[in-house]
């Protein structure tokens, strides 16, 4: 694929799923630079998305009786449940997570690509073709510490790649559902995967190569915990912790017994102008 009249977005991530139309025309891409989750603010407004149709409170089984977030726009129901949890890891050796995240994108390690058909903003695109994969590095950055916009990459060839067919992009936000996501996160000498299910992923287009975005979904607790278990670099008290808080705080997808199997969490992010290699 050439690069020419190509903008890149760089997006460190990697998504499955989705089924729809087609798209047939040239591509642009988007590269992630900058990785954080979503928090959850003093009066319990945050920027997540509601994830499972539902507005629920401590009293609603559906929830698992976990209180729903306010959206920025006044929205109920919205869906965050790791930003309640979050204070509490960062008491622990778990607060070097979202330093790490940074220092895997700085140093080429996490570079996630999102590629985009059909992208036509004048016209305002019904059916965008959203693509999700890995490109190699090294990345150069500029003396903000953040990766430079129009740099071009090697693609991961055997990098994990996943597809949404039909995104929707309206008033220059391009928005993608259902949206499942493996995200392999580095931490310390283990590596976590963390995988998201049936989200919603949001970028906001922009004409100086910046741009910005989020996306949630719901991590599945015994998957995760599972992965924790393997290491050998974690403490006893992180795993303690852990396996307390995901648990009491699970808020997605309960099971026939009521209890809820997935936890949902929310990231945003910057992403930059970028190009690939022509293959």
């Amino acid at each position: 694929m050439s690069k020419t009249g190509q903008r890149i977005l760089v997006l460190s991530l990697v998504v499955v799923g989705m089924s729809g139309c087609v798209p047939e025309v040239e591509s642009e891409f988007a590269m992630v630079r900058e990785l954080t989750f979503i928090r959850e603010d003093d009066q319990g407004v945050s920027n997540s998305f509601d994830l499972d149709g539902v507005v629920s409170d401590e009293l609603d089984p559906e929830g698992c009786y976990q209180s729903d977030q306010t959206g920025v726009s006044g929205e109920a129901g919205v869906d965050n449940a790791f930003s309640n949890i979050l204070p509490a890891l960062e008491l622990t050796e778990a607060s070097a997570l979202e330093p790490l995240i940074k220092a895997a994108i700085d140093e080429g390690r996490l570079l996630l690509m999102l590629e985009m058909d059909n992208l036509d903003q004048s016209a305002g695109d019904e059916c965008v073709g959203l693509h999700f994969s890995r490109a190699d590095g090294p990345a150069a950055l500029g003396g903000d510490g953040l990766i430079l916009p129009g740099q071009t990459y090697e693609r991961q060839l055997d990098g994990p790649e996943s597809s949404i067919d039909c995104g929707t992009l309206a008033s220059d936000v391009l928005t993608g559902t259902p949206f499942d996501i493996r995200l392999p996160l580095q931490v310390f000498d283990e590596q976590i995967d963390i995988s998201m299910w049936d989200g919603i992923f949001e970028i906001e287009m922009a004409s100086d190569g910046i741009y910005t975005g989020r996306f949630a979904g719901g991590i599945d607790v015994a998957e995760l915990m599972a992965n924790v278990y393997s290491f050998d670099g974690v403490g006893d008290e992180v795993i303690v912790l852990l396996e307390s808080v995901l648990a009491n705080n699970a808020d997605l997808l309960p099971d026939d017994n009521g209890v809820c199997q997935r936890l949902s969490v929310g990231f945003e992010f910057e992403a930059v102008s970028a190009y690939f290699f022509e293959d």
